[in-house]
């Protein structure tokens, strides 16, 4: 069948990460437009591609080079002046190597950014490969995993404040309790 060759020709190792794309979580959806993203970007180097799923917090963002992938990554500074958006390697390049090869392709920092609004759920490319079925869904799975991964870890802080919230509320609890039982001495003797 067709997606068994599909899935057949993929080349690549299912553990092997993206060598010029990074994934961008954690994006308030105010601000989760290209043209943002390509504005705190663009100084890494030339960028290529910008993919927004649509309505998400999420945005896929490749480079011509590894190396301005990396420096993106590496910054100390926050991305788009937010330290709660995250960047990891993506799973997948969505333009290959050769794509660049042949000295046709058009960086996006050479011209306007359609579409704005962050809203569409089309790659900025016209000339990426088209996206295996199953290679999709692995994809939506890891943007799941990492979703429940972050309430995970939001549910652990909420718990920990929880927790000192009690403490503490214990702790006044006893001291009324001891100057309670100090005023009853004093006045019972």
């Amino acid at each position: 069948s067709k997606v068994q060759n599909d899935i057949g020709s993929n080349v690549r190792k299912p553990t092997q990460k993206a060598q010029r794309t990074l994934f961008v979580n954690c994006i308030p959806l105010k601000d989760n437009k290209k043209e943002n993203l390509l504005s705190h970007f663009k100084k890494f180097g030339e960028v290529i591609d910008i993919y927004i799923p649509a309505n998400s917090e999420r945005a896929f963002v490749q480079f011509s080079k590894r190396e301005e992938a990396e420096r993106a990554l590496k910054a100390p500074d926050a991305v788009m002046g937010s330290r709660f958006i995250k960047l990891w390697w993506a799973n997948r390049d969505s333009i290959a190597d050769e794509g660049l090869s042949g000295g046709n392709s058009v960086s996006l920092t050479a011209r306007n950014v359609p579409n704005a609004s962050g809203n569409d759920s089309k790659p900025m490319s016209t000339n990426g490969p088209k996206v295996p079925p199953v290679q999709k869904k692995m994809e939506n799975l890891e943007l799941l995993k990492e979703e429940l991964r972050k309430k995970q870890e939001m549910l652990e802080q909420k718990r920990n404040e929880f927790r000192r919230q009690l403490d503490k509320l214990a702790k006044q609890v006893s001291e009324a309790s001891t100057q309670v039982a100090g005023c009853l001495l004093y006045f019972c003797l």
